[in-house]
């Protein structure tokens, strides 16, 4: 997922925008499984007169909190037509797939959620590295600032509000995501056993609100 071809870039284009288009791509389609799945569960929850557990909440959560990835970059980045058709066809594709594919196994299109999220903690990986070689000045440069709209998600702390920091925030909800699907699958077969299965009860949340010293002793 955080992989995507740059065929269609200008020749002249800069290592920092070749990062922000990948990770603008990435996070419109990163928003779309919660999305999916939270709306399934939602018609299923009023078709069978039922309480969903939580589980409505958590998905939605985390297609909200890819939503904000996204609207972060957009104030770096300005997507041009080409890539907005690239978008709208993705959607399309993606949307459809996982529509149908929640609709026969919920285990495993969370299966694959996660592996995908662990894909995009490996982008996020990558573009930290290309800083610290000094590959990305711009980002790098004491004097730049990240959007207002990230700070004041994240409610970052004076001080910590460099791109850096914010990579790693944004990591930090990958690998979240990944916890999350991994322990909607379990509480899926505990639902096949007729087990009592409620994220709220288990307490998850896709709302990711670390403090940025703990973000330091996540993966390197």
């Amino acid at each position: 997922m955080g992989e995507i071809p740059f065929f269609f870039l200008p020749h002249h284009v800069t290592k920092k925008n070749e990062q922000l288009v990948r990770f603008v791509f990435l996070e419109t389609v990163a928003g779309i499984p919660g999305a999916v799945a939270g709306g399934l569960r939602h018609l299923h929850s009023i078709r069978r007169f039922k309480l969903d557990q939580g589980w409505i909440k958590t998905l939605l959560e985390e297609s909200y909190n890819e939503r904000m990835h996204l609207l972060t970059f957009l104030e770096m980045y300005k997507p041009g037509r080409l890539m907005r058709l690239m978008v709208f066809a993705t959607q399309g594709i993606f949307y459809n797939t996982m529509f149908v594919g929640y609709l026969l196994s919920p285990s495993f299109c969370h299966r694959l959620v996660g592996y995908l999220e662990d894909e995009a903690v490996g982008t996020y990986t990558k573009c930290l590295e290309e800083m610290d070689k000094g590959r990305l000045p711009q980002w790098t440069d004491p004097g730049f600032k990240i959007p207002d709209i990230a700070v004041k998600y994240w409610r970052m702390p004076e001080g910590k509000q460099t791109m850096r920091d914010l990579i790693l925030y944004i990591r930090v909800c990958f690998d979240q995501h990944i916890l999350v699907d991994t322990l909607l699958i379990f509480l899926s077969r505990l639902m096949k056993l007729h087990i009592g299965a409620s994220t709220t009860r288990w307490g998850i949340s896709t709302r990711c609100r670390i403090p940025i010293h703990l973000l330091r002793n996540t993966r390197t």
